[in-house]
C-alpha cells in the first residue's frame, strides 16, 4: 500500500472543500496548481532569501482525481539551482477514507526566478546553511553552531576552509562583516567551501571586544576545542578531503589559529589526525 513519503520536504498540507470542486464533484485542477506553486515557492524562496517569480511550468501531471475532504500534501525538493533560477520538483497525495487510502495525484516541475529590488532578475546568494556541530566542551547546549558555504559543484576541490571571527564575533544575527563576507567569496570563487564556526553565540554572547581580559567567560582554549570540532565535522562531510582542510583566523580567531597549532599537543583529546593544510592568522 502506498504510504506518504518520509524523506522528503512536507511544504504544504491543505484539506480541499466543497467550494473548491468542479460540475463532477472532483477539485478544480486550477486549484491544484495554485496549491503546486505555492509549495514550490516555499524553498524556493529560502533558497533565494528575496521575492521570487514563477516563470516557468515545466511539467504538470495530473494522474488521480482530488476529492473533497481529502488530506493533500505538497512535497517539495530542490532539483537544480542556476545562476538566477531555482527550479523544484513538487509531488501531491492524498490521504482518503480517514487515512486509510494513500494516493499520488499529481508531479510536477517549477522554475523561480530570485527578484531584486528593482524588479528584474538577480544572481542568487552563496548557499549559507547553520549547522549544528557537535562539541561536549560547550557546557548547556554541547553543539556548536556554523555556518556552512558550498561552492558550485562544478567548480568543488573538495577542500574546505575553517574561518574565524575576531572578539567583534559573528553578531546576533550571524551576520558575516565586509572582511569576512570578502574572504567567504574568495574562497568559494576557486571551489573551496566555508566553516564559520559562531564561537560566541553558540554560548549566548556576542562579542569580547568591550569585555576586559581578566573578565571574559572564553578561554582559548575553548576556541581551540571549536576548531577540534569543526575539524572532525568537516571529515565527515561528503566531498571534502581529509587532507584538504585550511584554518584561517583574523585577531582573536588568528590568536586561536596559533594555539590551535603550537597548544594542541598537551591536550589528550586532540587526535594526531588533526592537520590542516594550510594556516593563517592575522
Amino acid at each position: 500500500m502506498l504510504q506518504l513519503p518520509t524523506d522528503k520536504y512536507l511544504a504544504l498540507r491543505v484539506i480541499p472543500m466543497p467550494a473548491d470542486a468542479n460540475a463532477n464533484g472532483d477539485i478544480f485542477g486550477g486549484w491544484i496548481m495554485s496549491q503546486v506553486d505555492l509549495a514550490g515557492s516555499i524553498p524556493a524562496v529560502r533558497r533565494a532569501k528575496s521575492r521570487i517569480a514563477t516563470v516557468a511550468v515545466n511539467q504538470f501531471v495530473f494522474k488521480q482525481p482530488v476529492q473533497i475532504g481529502d488530506v493533500v500534501s505538497f512535497y517539495a525538493t530542490v532539483k537544480r539551482v542556476g545562476r538566477t533560477s531555482i527550479t523544484v520538483d513538487v509531488e501531491v497525495y492524498s490521504e482518503r477514507n480517514r487515512g486509510t487510502v494513500v494516493v499520488k495525484v499529481t508531479e510536477a516541475e517549477l522554475t523561480y526566478v530570485a527578484i531584486g529590488p528593482d524588479g528584474h532578475s538577480r544572481a542568487l546568494p552563496p548557499n549559507a546553511e547553520v549547522v549544528t556541530i557537535p562539541a561536549d566542551h560547550i557546557a548547556e547546549s554541547k553543539t556548536l553552531r556554523g555556518q556552512w558555504f558550498t561552492p558550485d559543484a562544478k567548480i568543488a576541490t573538495g577542500a574546505a576552509a575553517i574561518l574565524l571571527h575576531g572578539c567583534g564575533g559573528l553578531g546576533a544575527k550571524g551576520g558575516l562583516n565586509a572582511r569576512h563576507k570578502a574572504a567567504k567569496d574568495w574562497f568559494l570563487d576557486r571551489g573551496i567551501a566555508v566553516l564559520f564556526p559562531e564561537s560566541f553565540t553558540s554560548r549566548r554572547f556576542e562579542e569580547v571586544c568591550t569585555i576586559k581580559m581578566q573578565s571574559r567567560t572564553i578561554r582559548q582554549i575553548d576556541r581551540v576545542r571549536d576548531v577540534m570540532a569543526a575539524h572532525a565535522w568537516l571529515k565527515a562531510q561528503s566531498g571534502i578531503g581529509a587532507k584538504k582542510i585550511m584554518l584561517l583566523g583574523w585577531s582573536h580567531g588568528g590568536s586561536t589559529v596559533l594555539s590551535t597549532l603550537t597548544q594542541r599537543v598537551p591536550f589528550a583529546e586532540f587526535s594526531d589526525d588533526v592537520k590542516f593544510v594550510e594556516a593563517i592568522a592575522f
